[in-house]
């Protein structure tokens, strides 16, 4: 998820973590399901330790 919070797109974080896109694809919808988030940007700000997570103050 943090990945995701730094604006990175799949692509970028399969190569990152060396797995496929696929796999990348469903681990964030298991994170999003699991944070309640209809999308990635909402699910960022939910997410702790983030820059969007501390300005709101969400933690």
């Amino acid at each position: 998820m943090d990945l995701v919070a730094s604006g990175m797109n799949n692509h970028h974080i399969a190569s990152t973590c060396f797995i496929g896109e696929k796999m990348v694809k469903n681990y964030i919808n298991q994170l999003l399901a699991k944070l309640h988030s209809a999308s990635r940007p909402k699910a960022a700000v939910k997410w702790p330790g983030t820059a969007l997570s501390s300005a709101t103050g969400l933690r």
